[in-house]
């Protein structure tokens, strides 16, 4: 009988302690973290000029704490430069479609 009851226990235990070793599901990428990615856009900028960084900089920032017209306002101040490559030019415009993503999954219904 003892030997039993212990036996249930450290069975209870093995399966308690076995309970939390699954694997974690990752989750899935929405347009916010898509848009909070800044290696490509900044990679293409290496190394920054002195009036990019200052966009770039402005830029992280305004996405970070959800100011998207700010963000399009640096966007549009880098794509209308006359010194931009065809590689920084289109990192810009995919940066520039990310914004408009998130604008829009954030943007407030209107009420039914």
């Amino acid at each position: 009988m003892r030997m039993e009851r212990w036996s249930v226990a450290i069975l209870a235990a093995a399966l308690l302690a076995t309970a939390g070793c699954g694997k974690a599901s990752k989750p899935q990428p929405t347009a916010a973290t898509a848009l909070m990615d800044m290696g490509k856009l900044q990679e293409t900028f290496q190394p920054p000029s002195p009036e990019f960084q200052n966009s770039l900089t402005k830029l992280r920032f305004a996405i970070r704490y959800g100011q998207f017209d700010a963000a399009l306002a640096e966007l549009d101040k880098l794509a209308h430069s006359a010194s931009l490559t065809e590689p920084q030019k289109k990192a810009v415009d995919d940066k520039v479609e990310q914004v408009k993503q998130a604008i829009a999954s954030t943007a407030p219904k209107p009420p039914a």
